[in-house]
């Protein structure tokens, strides 16, 4: 009888402590996913002090023009890792690619803009082998990561802006006041929100949930180097047709909406380097603000998707 008793104390002793252990691993794992925030924090910053700006959300060059388009747009370019690689840990990455050529991708892509082998190019295969080279800081611990080949997606995104004026227009100019668009060189000056308020990168899982599963041809959409058009490595909040994106929202209409595998939000970090956790419940208002770096420059095409500080703005020249 007494031995019975101590097995069942045992067992619920043990019951009782398992889920205090998964609760320790992932506070472990939210703690590390913040150093990484950081990293891309201080790669930026060490960007910023040699180049005198931020580096482009992502990089066009006039002589690869061959990929299909949309908006004028090719899809192949780099993202902004290829950019701050050097500036990181990254060296011996950023030294493996082949800036004369295409970024590459693994990843089918989605229905809206299809890249399969057969009939849109995936990139060139220059640089293949490095497209399977993301390195851990660019990867969230708490994420699944079960693409075609490991290493090939990233689970972060730079600061879009707070809409989505048109495919166009967001990527060839700074259209949504973020920080971040297509050739982009913002410098701290132009923050005018001030760094501590403006997100500079933050969590957007290479894993699409399951709602979102639906609407894509592949579950995974966030390619280490490769960028479609503008969808990949950036995350916005809202979009101009009155769409409002919360932390962790799942829009099956989106691929720019930041999500994460923590519980309850997810991490960003700021301009200044600090590193945030956002709580799912955040102010709406104070989340779209944190997303543009000149609210009072808000950009009127925005209309009333934009709310923050109450209607749209006027957009002045910079």
């Amino acid at each position: 009888m007494e031995l019975l008793v101590v097995i069942t104390i045992i067992g619920i002793l043990i019951a009782l402590l398992l889920p205090a252990v998964q609760a320790a691993r992932e506070a472990a794992r939210q703690m590390q996913c913040a150093n990484h925030l950081k990293q891309i924090g201080i790669g930026m910053h060490n960007y910023h002090d040699t180049q005198k700006t931020f580096s482009s959300g992502n990089l066009r060059f006039s002589n690869l023009t061959s990929l299909h388009s949309a908006g004028g747009v090719p899809c192949g370019m780099f993202g902004w890792p290829a950019l701050l690689l050097p500036y990181t840990e990254g060296q011996a990455i950023a030294a493996e690619i082949d800036w004369s050529h295409y970024a590459y991708t693994y990843a089918v892509g989605d229905p809206f803009t299809p890249h399969t082998v057969t009939s849109n190019p995936c990139g060139d295969t220059e640089n293949k082998a490095v497209a399977g080279m993301c390195p851990s800081f660019l990867r969230c611990p708490s994420a699944p990561h079960e693409e075609e080949v490991f290493g090939s997606m990233k689970d972060y995104a730079v600061n879009g802006g707070a809409g989505f004026p048109s495919r166009a227009t967001y990527t060839t100019q700074a259209g949504v006041f973020g920080v971040f668009y297509l050739n982009s060189g913002i410098n701290i000056a132009q923050i005018t929100d001030g760094t501590t308020h403006t997100i500079m990168a933050l969590e957007l899982s290479s894993n699409s949930l399951p709602e979102k599963q639906a609407n894509r041809q592949t579950k995974y959409e966030n390619p280490f180097l490769f960028v479609n058009h503008s969808d990949q490595g950036y995350a916005i909040c809202s979009n101009t047709t009155g769409g409002h994106y919360p932390p962790n929202y799942l829009s099956p209409d989106w691929m720019r909406t930041a999500h994460s595998f923590h519980v309850g939000g997810l991490q960003a970090v700021m301009c200044d380097g600090s590193v945030l956790f956002i709580a799912d419940y955040v102010d709406m208002n104070v989340w779209e603000a944190s997303f543009t770096r000149a609210n009072a420059k808000a950009p009127a095409a925005l209309g009333t998707a934009w709310n923050v500080g109450g209607g749209s703005q006027t957009v002045d020249a910079e």
